[in-house]
């Protein structure tokens, strides 16, 4: 089953990933499968391989929302 590491209600805690509610803030780790849809906050120079959705074979370079 997979998993995600979630700040809810001001503490960090890992959860089954169908447990996600909305104004969870998930926290990516590298290799590590995004669990769900999201809303980007915070990032440093992260990619990602969107293949098994799109096809593309790059990964897509991602930014925060402003």
């Amino acid at each position: 089953m997979a998993t995600a590491i979630v700040t809810r209600a001001g503490q960090i805690m890992t959860i089954d990933a169908e447990e996600l509610l909305v104004g969870d803030i998930i926290t990516f780790e590298l290799g590590k499968t995004i669990p769900a849809d999201c809303i980007l906050i915070s990032a440093s120079d992260l990619s990602c391989n969107e293949g098994l959705l799109t096809g593309e074979p790059e990964a897509i370079k991602k930014h925060e929302v402003n």
